[in-house]
C-alpha cells in the first residue's frame, strides 16, 4: 500500500499525482517513503500528563470543625430596679418631710359642743362668764415641733349673743390610759361677734414642751374676756 509524500493520502500505487494535494509521484521512492512520512504526520499524541487529584471537599477524620452557636445574652430587668431605685427616692423625700421638724404623733382635738365643760378641765367653769363659755366651741389639730406641742387649724366659733374680745383655752396632754399629765393655757384674739367662727390656721399655738408619755392632746375654751 503506497502513500502521497506530501499529505499522506492513500493511493494505489498507479497513480501519478496524488488525488488529494496533486502531488508529483513519479519521483523514485515515493510509495517506499510515503508510510515514514505517514508515521511522521500520524505520530502518537504526547501523553497526557496525569490529572491533579482533586481537593478533598471534607477534612481529614479529626479535623472536622466545630460550630458553635452564640449564646443567648441574658434579659436584664434594668427596668424594675429603676422603678424600685426612684420608689425608694420618692418615698425618702415624703419621709424626710413628713419627720422634718418632728411633727409626730399629732391628732385632732374632739370639738368643744356649747353646753358642756372644757375637755381638760373636767367641771364646768365657774365665775360670771361661765354660761357664755359653755357656749363657746372650739376644735383644733396638734403635732409636736421640736419638741414642743403645737395647736394648728383652730376654729373658735362664738354662739353666745355677747361680743366677745378674747378666749382662753387650755391644753391637756394625756397618756394611753386618759390621765392628764400636763396642762397649757393660750389666749385666742378677737373680736369675736355673736355667731361669728375666728379661725387660725395661719398661727399656731405653742402649749410648752410635750410630756413623757403623751398619746394625745385635748383642748377647750376655760374663759372668755367680753368686748367692752
Amino acid at each position: 500500500m503506497a502513500f502521497c509524500s506530501k499529505c499522506g493520502a492513500q493511493l494505489e500505487g498507479n497513480e501519478r499525482f496524488c488525488r488529494g494535494c496533486g502531488h508529483d509521484l513519479s519521483a523514485a521512492g515515493a510509495a517506499a517513503s510515503a508510510p515514514g512520512a505517514a508515521a511522521a504526520s500520524f505520530a502518537a499524541p504526547a501523553a497526557a500528563q496525569p490529572v491533579a487529584p482533586y481537593p478533598q471537599f471534607y477534612p481529614a477524620p479529626g479535623q472536622i470543625p466545630i460550630v458553635t452557636m452564640p449564646q443567648e445574652v441574658p434579659k436584664h430587668h434594668g427596668w424594675i430596679w429603676g422603678v424600685i431605685i426612684v420608689a425608694g427616692i420618692l418615698y425618702g423625700l415624703y419621709y424626710i418631710g413628713s419627720h422634718d421638724q418632728q411633727n409626730q404623733p399629732q391628732g385632732q382635738n374632739p370639738t368643744q359642743q356649747p353646753g358642756t365643760a372644757p375637755q381638760p378641765a373636767g367641771a364646768p367653769p365657774g365665775g360670771p362668764n361661765a354660761t357664755v363659755v359653755q357656749q363657746q366651741v372650739f376644735s383644733s389639730q396638734w403635732r409636736l415641733t421640736n419638741g414642743d406641742v403645737e395647736i394648728y387649724n383652730a376654729r373658735w366659733q362664738n354662739r353666745s349673743n355677747v361680743n366677745l374680745q378674747s378666749a382662753k383655752v387650755e391644753c391637756g396632754q394625756y397618756d394611753q390610759n386618759g390621765t392628764v399629765l400636763s396642762t397649757q393655757h393660750a389666749t385666742l384674739d378677737g373680736p369675736n361677734q355673736p355667731g361669728a367662727t375666728a379661725t387660725y390656721n395661719n398661727s399656731p399655738l405653742d402649749m410648752g414642751s410635750a410630756v413623757q408619755g403623751l398619746t394625745t392632746v385635748n383642748c377647750g375654751i376655760v374663759d372668755v374676756t367680753p368686748a367692752q
